[in-house]
Parts: C-alpha cells; structure tokens; sequence
C-alpha cells in the first residue's frame, strides 16, 4: 500500500506556523568539527548541537563547501534524529521521472514520519551548498548529532575545503505562540551560535605525478588529465602544481609533466 505526499503539505504548514516565531533566550550552538580524510573516500561529516534548549521541533540548517573538493551524496540523521525519515530516491517513488505530482511514500515510511519525524536535503539546487530540513514529531534535546552530511572526497593531499553553516533556524516545540482563542500560531525560535569547520584532505601517499592514482607515473593517462586540466576541461588541484610555485596545471606543471612521460626528468 502507498501514501501520497499529503504529509508533507502537514510539514509544510508546520514549518509555515514555525516561522512566525519569536527568539528564545539562550543560544544553542550548531557546529561542525574539523575533519579530513583521503581521495577517493566516502565521509559522513555530522553536524552537532550542544546546550538545546526546550524541544527542538524543527530546524532549517545550509552547509556551504568547496564542490572541487568534496561531492555531496546526501545525508542521514543523526544521534539526536535517530529514527527519522530520510527523505531520498529510496523512499520517495516517482511514476515517472520528474513527476512530483504523483510522488509517494510507502505505508511503513509515512508511519515513521508519523512516529519520528523526517530529515530533507537537497544537494543540486545550488553547487557548493547542501541545504537540509528537519522535523522532530516529538522534538530533541541536549548535545549530540542532529544529521550527517556524506561527502565523496575528490580534492587531493592536502586540499581544504570549508563547512560553513551559512543557514541555521531552529524552533522551539515546548513553546508555542497562542492568539486569544488558544490556537497555536507559532512557535518560539531559539537563538543559534554557529561554529563552522574545515575538512581537510589527506596525503594518500600517491607520487606527484600519479594524477589518476593508479600507480603509474606521468603515464598516458597522467599527460592527458594534465593537459585537460591546462585548459580547464577538468578541474585542477594542488596535485597538478608539478613545479610548487602555487599555480595548478600552468605552463610549467604541462612541460614537466610531458618531460617525464618520457624520461627526460623524475619527478620527486
């Protein structure tokens, strides 16, 4: 059996009842730790909070990063979430591509919402940014993870890139905003302190000159990545800075590279 999307116009109006908030006193704070890893890893990079006040109910959060050296794939929830649906391509079907209209969840996956909440995100609409929605049919407190963001390590040894959070809202579940008749019309925002990381990415132990990693130096493939990267057909990386004066693939980086596909020069 299959639910439609009607739960999500709920979340919606919730998000739309969140908004009309006022601050809560006392600030949580939302970070992200510095951390790194090697090309060509996958890493689930969390995203924390500590001192949450009341009950977290809803949260709005924008992970700004460096796209030519990680990709993001997605997200999954966190210590704090556990339980959530993560909303993907796993548990939203589509009839046909493209087709929101007749979206669905399953019956069991609607249950979830219902029983824990749901985590969204969006990692295309903007290069460099993952934007992240979450609600908590209960709310959260306390410190612990409220998501993880995954990303696909692309840059090389020694590359940096940030993990900026350039958006967050968070709101209060345990203080609602009532009008005169005792409708809920809001809740409380709660005041955030964000503290932005670094991921760094970690000397594999690959030769300079290895540029595809696969142990062979200045081979074929080597020369042609450099001369792709020379023009801008690909995106070049400190590993392509063959001479070290800072600029990837440049004249220099090219010839040295060509030299010792041949053997005129070790690159070292």
């Amino acid at each position: 059996m299959k639910r439609d999307l009607t739960v999500w116009l709920v979340a919606i109006t919730l998000i739309s009842i969140l908004a009309c908030a006022v601050p809560t006193a006392g600030a949580m704070i939302v970070y992200v730790n510095d951390t790194d890893g090697t090309h060509g890893t996958t890493v689930d990079i969390p995203i924390n909070v500590s001192d949450a006040p009341g009950l977290v109910g809803a949260m709005d959060i924008s992970v700004t990063y460096n796209p030519s050296v990680l990709t993001a794939l997605g997200t999954v929830d966190g210590s704090l979430t556990a339980g959530v649906l993560v909303m993907n391509e796993a548990t939203i079907m589509k009839p046909y591509p493209d087709n929101w209209t007749d979206a669905y969840i399953s019956e069991a996956d609607n249950q979830t919402v219902w029983d824990y909440g749901a985590l969204a995100n969006d990692t295309t609409a903007t290069d460099g940014v993952v934007n992240i929605g979450i609600i908590s049919r209960y709310g959260f407190n306390g410190t612990g993870s409220i998501a993880a963001v995954r990303f696909e390590v692309i840059g090389s040894g020694g590359d940096t890139s940030p993990l900026t959070l350039s958006t967050v809202a968070a709101y209060n579940l345990s203080a609602p905003i009532t009008n005169e008749g005792g409708t809920t019309t809001g809740y409380e925002s709660i005041s955030v302190t964000p503290v932005s990381g670094t991921f760094t990415v970690k000397d594999g132990g690959y030769a300079k000159g290895d540029l595809d990693h696969n142990g062979q130096v200045a081979d074929a493939v080597d020369v042609a990545m450099m001369l792709q990267a020379s023009v801008g057909d690909i995106t070049a990386t400190s590993e392509y800075d063959l001479d070290g004066n800072g600029q990837n693939a440049d004249a220099v980086d090219v010839a040295m590279m060509l030299q010792a596909s041949v053997g005129d020069i070790t690159l070292e």
